[in-house]
């Protein structure tokens, strides 16, 4: 009877946090929609009390949302309300520099449009919260964000179980069909990944033979069930892999013989996918590390008005958004990890919310350069670019399969040069103190086959050297 009591107990105050996370998602949306018809025409006064509600009651949601997250049990749950929480801290951040702006100067009709763009964004981190907060929880989107890693499961599946079906007259034709395909699928997506600027060469070249090789095994294991329970094909046979044509000679193989040698290719030929999304994520993270500053860059030449630039960078920012989500849906591909792709996943899709809406807020910092507000808008839109970056980052080092000490110098140093810009260029260039420095040194520098990845000049052309001295 105590337990019954002690569990209806925490069911009543689970839906009792529901409700009020409910309660205040609705005043939330109510005070933002009827900013958003007031916005252009109401007194500065009764805006500037619509925005002391809206804080009090977004302040209260981030404190019921983290209430929330430690009672649910989900990891998919939990995911989507921490990265919730984070972004509807920045998002508020936001918008309240842009209603500062918009009220210094309504004259401009960008600043009025970013406003808006920002409240709708807000709109619809609400909308998610409420959602997600709710009991049970339908984590049906997540289940097939990983298609890579289930069709190797699924493939190694039917494989196992492929012996018996393959010697059957009436189902080996259907069990040959269907590997076949399973196969094919996992070939072309190899050839894909082989072929990404971000995968080296040499784990390309690997990842393309692996493919033949498996595709070689299952045409062992469909000839070894068609020559009958000793296995001996009758007769050599002409297949065509990568291109090329070749006769195979017959080889004595048993079924169960077959199996075994297709999976241990099925499993090598997953390793060296592994070894190819780690060279695609560290290049998708240096490559992020090293473009992380274009806001900032952004914000500086509209400062000093200097327009080419400033269409420049804003032209960067809007690739990069492109080049995050090519990284993100390949990795999450092949990863186990459902809270970091979910973090990746709405991290990116913030990102590519945030970018125009950082463009806009460079454009009215160009219009008024001496102007307190949109400086201030500016870099609350920089601040929220860095933080939703940051997330992505850690998000995809959570994912793996990447190197754990390379992950960590990457971020090490990206945190580091994001203090160490505060303090002025000279620093901000250092990359960021000693740990960071020695480690990417000895973690990179020294791999034979990097060196040659480096440009040949006084620092980089003797890299053992260098490694030494320091």
């Amino acid at each position: 009877e105590l337990q019954k009591a002690l569990l209806a107990a925490l069911k009543l105050f689970d839906q009792t946090v529901v409700i009020r996370i409910e309660q205040h998602c609705n005043l939330i949306t109510k005070e933002i929609e009827r900013l958003q018809d007031t916005l252009k025409n109401s007194p500065r006064t009764a805006v500037e009390s619509s925005v002391g509600r809206l804080t009090e009651c977004v302040v209260r949601l981030a404190e019921l949302i983290t209430a929330r997250i430690e009672d649910v049990k989900s990891v998919e749950q939990k995911a989507e309300l921490d990265c919730s929480r984070i972004t509807l801290e920045h998002c508020y951040g936001s918008l309240l520099s842009s209603l500062k702006v918009q009220l210094h100067h309504s004259e401009l009709s960008i600043t009025e449009m970013n406003c808006l763009a920002v409240m709708d964004n807000m709109l619809e981190i609400i909308r998610v919260v409420s959602a997600v907060a709710k009991t049970p929880y339908d984590n049906s989107q997540w289940q097939n964000v990983n298609m890579l890693a289930h069709n190797f499961d699924d493939l190694q599946k039917l494989v196992s179980h492929s012996g018996d079906e393959l010697t059957e007259e009436s189902k080996k034709e259907q069990c040959a069909e269907d590997l076949k395909h399973r196969l094919e699928a996992l070939v072309l997506h190899a050839k894909q990944v082989a072929e990404s600027p971000r995968t080296g060469d040499n784990a390309g070249q690997r990842l393309l033979c692996c493919s033949d090789e498996t595709q070689l095994a299952l045409q062992n294991l469909i000839d070894a069930a068609e020559g009958g329970r000793n296995g001996v094909p009758t007769s050599p046979t002409r297949i065509v892999i990568s291109g090329f044509e070749d006769d195979r000679p017959a080889v004595s193989v048993s079924v169960v013989e077959a199996v075994d040698q297709l999976l241990d290719k099925i499993r090598g030929l997953r390793q060296q996918f592994e070894v190819a999304f780690s060279h695609h994520m560290s290049s998708a993270l240096a490559q992020m590390h090293r473009d992380r500053r274009v806001v900032d860059y952004l914000s500086r030449a509209a400062a000093i008005r200097n327009n080419p630039k400033m269409s420049d960078y804003s032209g960067q920012l809007l690739r990069q958004v492109d080049r995050f989500e090519e990284v993100v849906t390949t990795v999450c591909n092949f990863s186990d990890s459902t809270a970091d792709i979910i973090k990746a996943r709405r991290s990116l899709s913030q990102l590519r919310t945030v970018c125009p809406q950082a463009v806009a807020a460079a454009h009215a910092l160009f219009q008024f350069p001496a102007s307190k507000p949109t400086r201030s808008n500016m870099a609350a839109f920089e601040h929220a670019w860095h933080a939703e970056l940051d997330q992505l980052m850690s998000a995809l080092k959570g994912m793996g399969p990447l190197d754990e000490a390379k992950a960590e110098v990457i971020l090490d140093r990206s945190k580091s040069m994001s203090a160490a810009a505060l303090s002025g260029p000279r620093l901000a260039m250092l990359g960021g103190g000693p740990i960071s420095r020695t480690r990417s040194v000895q973690s990179v520098n020294t791999g034979r086959g990097r060196q040659n990845d480096f440009l040949m000049r006084s620092f980089t052309s003797q890299p053992d050297v260098t490694v030494g001295t320091m």
